[in-house]
């Protein structure tokens, strides 16, 4: 497993003579199949209670199985009760706080679900942009009283000086300016926009505003690195991928910068 892991770490190194050399999907597949003995035990519950062969949908690796049936087999199965719960917005889940499994099983079944996940799917949305006129948001947590924090930080809007200050790095000064590096990676097309972070870093930390244009840019597989187009920039394209720029390039020392933020696209 440590030579597996060593080969993990080098196949994404970039600088790395294995970089690129990465499992095929039949060799990840052979990795993470489950052994005869998992499979074997896992079909006998499940035909014990009346599931069919046939019923059975497998994942390429056969580490996940797939099935439907009536809430009140799972019950069976799972020697649980299922209930309804609802969420503040109106969202409903059919879930259960417990279950259980025979002990010969423990060793060879990770998770069930849905069984104890609250977590919902639904996609967030991009449109992050406030409105002229509109209210702040209200609020997330308390604001401290009578500390530095909520002298610079109002909760509805974060900045620089407030996550410095929250973190205890105004005065902060790199101990190794040579070594220090801050990496980040953008995926799904997103991209570091040098004219939005320069305009973020003049309005909110202006001493680091030139870093917006000294810091490499590395495109991986032909991942898109230019500046954004007027229709992109409509399109709210590179949202992401500014705020970690501008994130990083605002709490770092801005003598650093140049040297120290590698954004990496893939």
């Amino acid at each position: 497993m440590a030579d597996l892991v060593f080969g993990w770490l080098t196949v994404s190194d970039p600088f790395h003579h294995r970089y690129g050399q990465h499992l095929s999907k039949a060799e990840v597949d052979e990795l993470v199949k489950p052994s005869d003995e998992a499979l074997e035990l896992v079909h006998e519950w499940l035909l014990d209670h009346g599931v069919e062969q046939w019923e059975l949908q497998y994942s390429a690796a056969k580490d996940f199985i797939r099935l439907s049936l009536p809430v009140a087999d799972v019950e069976r199965l799972l020697d649980t009760k299922y209930s309804i719960f609802k969420h503040v917005d109106g969202t409903r889940l059919v879930r259960t706080p417990e279950y259980s499994l025979p002990a010969h099983l423990h060793e060879h079944v990770t998770v069930i679900t849905p069984t104890n996940q609250f977590l919902r799917s639904d996609p967030m949305s991009k449109d992050i942009r406030v409105k002229a006129g509109s209210h702040p948001l209200p609020p997330l947590v308390p604001e401290p009283a009578g500390s530095s924090v909520a002298a610079v930080c109002n909760f509805s809007l974060v900045t620089p000086d407030c996550l410095r200050t929250i973190y205890g790095t105004i005065n902060y000064t790199a101990q190794v300016p040579g070594k220090n590096k801050v990496a980040l990676t953008d995926y799904l097309g997103e991209v570091n926009s040098r004219p939005d972070i320069a305009q973020f870093l003049q309005l909110y930390r202006p001493e680091a505003a030139a870093a917006a244009n000294e810091f490499s840019k590395i495109s991986i597989a032909g991942g898109p690195i230019n500046d954004l187009n007027s229709t992109e920039i409509a399109d709210q394209t590179g949202v992401e991928g500014n705020l970690d720029a501008e994130t990083i390039l605002g709490e770092w020392h801005p003598k650093l910068a140049p040297r120290s933020i590698l954004p990496v696209l893939d």
